[in-house]
């Protein structure tokens, strides 16, 4: 079985609006998460980030934006990614 890439998580997590492209990948990761259990915590645990840094954002907390919370799961993607290479 092929995992999920992190580009489909991010995409899926910070979706924004309803599409037939956002459509097919909710089809698709709802699809996948069901059976993967890694995708599925993966999936969950960037949802909480992105959820908590969107609430900072909304409450105003350190001058936060969405785009905010985009460029902090990039980074944690590419801390994984780099820890991943290291093991």
């Amino acid at each position: 079985m092929n995992h999920l890439t992190l580009d489909e998580i991010i995409d899926f997590v910070s979706l924004t609006e309803i599409n037939e492209e956002s459509m097919q990948l909710m089809g698709k990761v709802n699809a996948h998460i069901a059976q993967c259990r890694e995708c599925r915590e993966l999936v969950r645990s960037y949802q909480l980030i992105y959820d908590e840094t969107l609430g900072a954002a909304c409450r105003g907390d350190h001058g936060a934006n969405t785009a905010v919370a985009d460029e902090q799961i990039a980074a944690i993607c590419a801390a994984d990614a780099i820890n991943e290479l290291e093991n």
